[in-house]
């Protein structure tokens, strides 16, 4: 009895041990979301990639991502959908494969995710920091990326070379410089450069950028962190992918400048904080011997090594008054490179001088912040002489210059008829009544053709007693307008951009209102919305910079010139 007891018991825990291994396999197959990684150790700029896989139909929701940006930062995410039927069983799931990246050193943890009801397992991950590179001490990574910039405080409007520099010894791809776009500055790429250096016992590739900032107002500039995300593959440095490769991120530091204020000690016209500026010039004859009325031309060259040309200022010279000067066309050239921008402005004019006699011509003077020296100074051209020689041409003529005849003695039967021939005497009567009848009928003709082609108004007569004012080429008139925005006077500066617009288009627009209209540029709209409130707000309204207009009428400068048939805009009312 007691055996058939056991076997009983023996039977029902049997029995339940396989109810159990059923259930458990049950919800196994019937789990429908699972996670896993291709590896659990990273450093800080290595990403790895994160599989979740849901199973189920095609519309399942995607798993939230939230709580693993707390640690990790996405650099991709893709996902496939997957079908397959064996022996008429159906089988669906979608496949996320995430790539990312930790944000910063120690046991990070991937946390669970739901679908349907069901969660994934957290998964540890182990970060330790990346390797410091001393390029110095020859101590680098295999691949490696750095920042620097060639002062930590400058003036305002002074030049910052900002340097990114990679270097790998491994084959990669898509090492590309994302633009660098920063608030209240002006930046400019000056050189891109490839090149090999070996450090150690490894042959290193280098890319090398290096960007020339501007601030544009005191303060505090930051420049963020430079981020790359490249590709390690089996090929030559900076060509190509291999079929297995893995993207790794690097990080450039980010950079802190001081930008301090204009010297209140300043005293020039315009704010010129440079490295170095000089003033030469040249004549095209020699001055000590200038003929009378004969035009010479003088070119003044300006040489500013940190400054770009539109920092610039057109050079005022005042000659003696018996010397004419004709200013041609300001020249500009900037040499860019490693070493910053290096800025030739030229500016020529031809002179005549109206009277003879030895006149001296003013010196020129640029004064400027030498920030090597951190002191101002002043660019000079020394006073010349120039020295002109010739007679000048009077109109009046004197009674010396007349013809002297032997006098003729007059008694009271003389007339001054009997002085004259009498052939000449009948002439010159003949030829006075012809003269004065042409002239009579020249006069009748031109008072009838203006009487039938106009009709006199005073408006008219107004305006046709106003000479017609020569308009200035675009290109003359833009660079004229880029000098008068830095007067900073809003009346000028309006009358400036009005003039430009007439040298592009004869049909307009002559108006603010109708220029706006022909902008891209969103900062250049509203630097042309704050001039137009300037001009007709009391309040005082500050503009920083010019710089985003300046560059929209270059754009538009270089657009092809509109055909004459081209329909002209609506007329607006004129500001």
């Amino acid at each position: 009895m007691m055996l058939k007891n056991v076997r009983i018991k023996h039977s029902w825990f049997c029995f339940l041990l396989l109810c159990s291994t059923t259930l458990f396999a049950i919800h196994s197959q019937a789990q429908n979301v699972s996670a896993s990684v291709d590896r659990k150790n990273v450093t800080t700029e290595e990403t790895l990639t994160l599989k979740i896989r849901q199973q189920g139909p095609h519309d399942t929701p995607r798993p939230d991502l939230t709580n693993l940006e707390k640690n990790f930062e996405i650099v991709s995410n893709t996902g496939t959908k997957q079908y397959r039927n064996i022996n008429g069983r159906e089988e669906s799931w979608i496949e996320w494969n995430i790539v990312i990246i930790p944000k910063k050193a120690g046991t990070l943890l991937i946390p669970s995710f739901e679908s349907r009801g069901e969660f994934t397992t957290p998964i540890e991950i182990n970060v330790e920091n990346a390797s410091q590179t001393n390029l110095s001490s020859g101590q680098v990574n295999d691949i490696f990326v750095e920042s620097e910039v060639d002062s930590s405080s400058v003036y305002v409007q002074q030049q910052i070379l900002y340097t990114i520099r990679l270097g790998t010894s491994l084959p990669i791809s898509n090492p590309g410089m994302q633009d660098i776009s920063l608030e209240n500055t002006k930046v400019e790429l000056v050189s891109e450069q490839r090149y090999q250096r070996r450090i150690g016992n490894k042959e290193f590739a280098f890319l090398e950028w290096v960007y020339a900032i501007y601030p544009q107002q005191s303060g505090r500039l930051v420049i963020p962190r430079q981020v790359f995300d490249v590709s390690i593959g089996s090929r030559s440095p900076f060509f190509g992918h291999s079929r297995r490769s893995n993207l790794r991120r690097l990080v450039a530091d980010p950079q802190s400048i001081e930008v301090k204020p204009r010297p209140a000690s300043y005293t020039g016209n315009t704010w010129l904080p440079a490295k170095q500026i000089t003033l030469t010039d040249s004549w095209g004859t020699d001055i000590s011997s200038v003929k009378l009325g004969e035009p010479i031309t003088r070119s003044i060259i300006v040489s500013v090594d940190g400054l770009s040309s539109s920092q610039l200022p057109e050079l005022s010279i005042q000659y003696p008054d018996a010397i004419n000067q004709y200013p041609e066309p300001i020249k500009d050239d900037e040499d860019k490179s490693e070493n910053g921008i290096l800025t030739t402005l030229s500016q020529s004019q031809a002179i005549v001088a109206t009277q003879p006699g030895t006149f001296t011509l003013p010196e020129v003077k640029v004064t400027w912040w030498n920030t090597e020296d951190d002191q101002q100074e002043t660019a000079i051209l020394p006073s010349k002489t120039m020295t002109v020689i010739g007679d000048v041409v009077n109109d009046n003529t004197t009674n010396n210059d007349l013809p002297q005849n032997n006098p003729v003695a007059l008694d009271s039967n003389t007339n001054a008829e009997q002085l004259l021939p009498e052939t000449q005497t009948s002439s010159n009567n003949i030829w006075l009544i012809a003269s004065n009848v042409i002239t009579a009928l020249i006069a009748l003709f031109f008072a009838l053709l203006w009487f039938t082609r106009y009709k006199p108004s005073h408006a008219n007569t107004a305006s046709a007693a106003q000479p017609e004012k020569q308009t200035p080429s675009a290109k003359q008139a833009l660079a004229q307008f880029v000098m008068i925005t830095k007067t900073g006077n809003i009346e000028s500066i309006r009358n400036g951009l009005i003039t430009w617009t007439k040298a592009k288009w004869s049909h307009g627009p002559y108006n603010l209102a109708r220029i706006r209209h022909l902008l891209i540029d969103d900062d250049a709209k509203r630097v042309l919305d704050d001039l137009d409130k300037s001009l007709f707000s009391d309040a005082e309204i500050k503009i920083n910079s010019f710089e985003p207009l300046i560059q929209e009428l270059e754009r538009l400068s270089k657009q092809e010139q509109q055909s004459k048939n081209q329909v002209a805009l609506e007329p607006l009312n004129n500001i």
